[in-house]
This record gives structure tokens, sequence and C-alpha cells, in this order.
């Protein structure tokens, strides 16, 4: 009984030992410890861009009417100044017909009250007249005049419109697109306006990425950028490749 007794103590008092040492060793805090390093050298980030003209202009009506006649298409080598299409304006003939009878007529009222406000003068001058009567027909005379300096004004507006029915192009270059066909209505002041074609200077080429924003880290003023095209299977372009090889392209990265 003795015996039993004290082995079964003496076990009781080891596991109590080995328990307390157990969750002594478990209350320490176990951690992996890694070296950290920058992955970028060495690394290549691939993303997708769009190559456009470094200048393109949409080329958009001024004036409403229908196309009389366009005369290059998709693709066509253009100067500077070449015409493109042409506009018909029924409207805008019938405007400066308007214009023209309302700057005739107040011309000849003009006149007419230039021609009373003398007769008033000599009148006033012998005293036939009373100075009221004599500044009613100078201040008729000044609306008159008033009259006609609108009329050419608004005269010349509608004249400079009709410069608008020749569409010409702003620069050398190519076109890119092309919205018209002969008899097509064309109106302006609307949000679904359209340009009826676009000018591109393909002399120089801008190549556009978009970066997402994870990425954002890795791009640095100066670094080196290649691109590459469908279009040349397995050619790999930089900038100094098209500076030596077609001369005067670049592209902003």
């Amino acid at each position: 009984a003795v015996a039993v007794a004290v082995l079964g103590i003496g076990w009781r008092v080891y596991k109590n030992y080995t328990t307390a040492a157990w969750t002594d060793a478990q209350a320490i805090p176990t951690v992996q410890i890694i070296k950290l390093k920058s992955a970028r050298a060495g690394s290549t980030l691939t993303l997708p861009g769009d190559v456009q003209a470094y200048t393109s202009a949409p080329i958009y009506a001024q004036v409403s009417g229908y196309v009389k006649k366009w005369y290059v298409d998709i693709g066509t080598p253009v100067k500077r100044g070449q015409l493109l299409a042409e506009l018909d304006t029924p409207s805008l003939a019938g405007e400066s017909a308007q214009g023209r009878a309302n700057l005739v007529n107040a011309i000849a009222a003009q006149k007419l009250s230039e021609a009373t406000a003398r007769r008033y003068d000599a009148l006033f001058a012998q005293g036939a007249v009373a100075r009221q009567s004599k500044e009613e027909k100078d201040a008729d005379l000044a609306a008159k005049n008033a009259a006609v300096a609108a009329a050419r004004a608004s005269l010349y507006s509608v004249s400079s419109q009709e410069n608008f029915r020749r569409l010409i192009a702003p620069f050398d270059g190519v076109v890119t697109s092309r919205n018209v066909d002969n008899g097509s209505l064309v109106t302006i002041g609307t949000p679904t306006s359209t340009p009826l074609f676009t000018v591109s200077d393909q002399t120089k080429l801008r190549v556009y990425v978009r970066v997402p924003q994870n990425y954002a880290s890795y791009i640095t003023p100066g670094m080196e950028v290649t691109f590459s095209v469908p279009q040349h299977p397995g050619r790999v372009f930089s900038r100094q490749q098209l500076l030596s090889e077609v001369g005067g392209y670049d592209y902003v990265g």
C-alpha cells in the first residue's frame, strides 16, 4: 500500500512538472523572420496601350445644312487649307439676302434723314425753325446712322458664316474618319453632333498606356520603356530605335 501511494504521488508530481513546463513553452511566441528584398530588379510589367497621332483634329460643321459634296475619304493625305467638303445652306442664303435688303433699307432712311437734317440746319441758321426741331432731326440722323451700322454688322455676321460652308483641313495630315455622305443633314448645337471628318498628323505618334494603381510605384522618371505592335510580330521597339529608323517619330511613356 505504501509503494502504491508513493508511486501515485510521484506520478502526479511528475505530471504537474511536465504540464507546467509545457505551459511555459507554449507561452513563448514563435515567429518566422525573413529578409525583405525588392522584386523589381529583373521583373517586367506588360500592359496594353494605344498608339495615337500626336496631333488630331475633329472637323465639325459651324453652320447647319446639307452635304453638297465631299472630296476626301479615309486614308487620304491632305494639305493645310485643302477643301474637304462643301455644305448647301438654304436658310443661310435666305438670311444673307434679308441682311442685304435690311442694309439697303437702312441706307435709304439714312440718306433721307441726312438731307432733312441739312435743311433744318440751314433753316435754323436763318431763324426759320426752333432749336428743338433742329435737334430732333439731328437725333433722327444719329439713329439712322446707328441703324446702318447695325445692318452692316448683321450682314457681315451672316456673310462670315457663309465661309463655313467650306470645310478645310487645318494642317497637313491624313483623314482618319469620315462620318458624312452626299445629301446628309448636318445640324449644329445638338448633343448628338459628331465630327464630319478627323484629320491626324501621323508624322509623330504617342503611346498611351493605362497603369493600374497597384503598379504605380513601378513607374519612375527616366525609365526605359519598350513596346511591340501586332503589325510587326516579334519586333520590340524602343525610343532609340524609333529615332534612328524612322526619324521624327517619338513616344511618350
